[in-house]
């Protein structure tokens, strides 16, 4: 029988809500999943084998369905790439 453990990853605050990034391992790979929450409310945008690739989805998906208002999401993957080029920076 296969297993799964999903956790939050990260939760980032942003002009709609909380941007929620889950990771969800199986016995066989692992998941992004990146979620808006609204209050009382969360809806997944993304799904990816990567953070950058459901990030990417999410905006993609969120630029069809919204698209007048600001995109949660752009904000969230531009923090996310500013971080990993810090973090190579410092060689971490």
């Amino acid at each position: 029988m296969a297993s799964a453990n999903a956790w939050v990853f990260r939760e980032v605050k942003t002009s709609e809500g909380f941007a929620v990034i889950y990771v969800l391992e199986t016995d066989i790979q692992s998941y992004y999943i990146v979620a808006l929450e609204r209050g009382f409310s969360e809806k997944i945008w993304g799904i990816g084998l990567t953070i950058r690739s459901a990030l990417e989805e999410a905006v993609k998906r969120w630029q069809r369905e919204v698209a007048t208002m600001n995109n949660p999401f752009e904000e969230v993957k531009k923090d996310f790439m500013v971080g990993l080029i810090n973090k190579h920076n410092r060689g971490d």
